[in-house]
């Protein structure tokens, strides 16, 4: 499915934004901002703006009539997934930071997330997959408070 969001422009559901200014629309260039996160540049009211993906797909696809949830969540922790069944809308920021809050360690791998600008670290897991599993959990939690 395709929508327009903003005029001239279009986003898929798989976080594709096209151009529509010309006779058939162009697939536009997606590229990291400065935290990583995939971002384009499109025109809005003669001013170029820098725009991340995600942002554009949940505004677009994503429930907003609650202003009180502004931040977006990947909920596998990759920000360059900016499928919609990937986000959602929070009342807080979690893993914004460069890595995805699973790190290897001595013992295992330990699970962190960052909210509000601080990292909870949650626990350290025999196995990736544990790890991911709980900080999943644990954000899944957040959203539904």
């Amino acid at each position: 499915m395709i929508t327009e969001i903003y005029k001239d422009y279009l986003v898929t559901e798989q976080g594709e934004v096209f151009s529509t200014k010309r006779e058939y629309p162009k697939v536009l260039k997606q590229s990291p901002n400065t935290n990583g996160h995939p971002s384009v540049v499109v025109r809005l009211n003669n001013k170029t703006k820098v725009l991340r993906v995600a942002t554009m797909v949940a505004e677009t696809y994503l429930d907003k009539r609650n202003k009180s949830f502004k931040h977006i969540i990947h909920l596998d922790g990759d920000i360059t997934n900016n499928d919609v069944s990937n986000l959602l809308r929070s009342v807080y920021k979690a893993n914004e930071s460069d890595d995805n809050g699973i790190t290897k360690t001595v013992t295992g791998y330990r699970a962190c997330v960052n909210l509000d600008g601080k990292r909870i670290y949650l626990s350290t897991y025999d196995t990736k997959e544990q790890a991911e599993a709980t900080q999943l959990g644990f954000i899944e939690t957040l959203i539904h408070l």
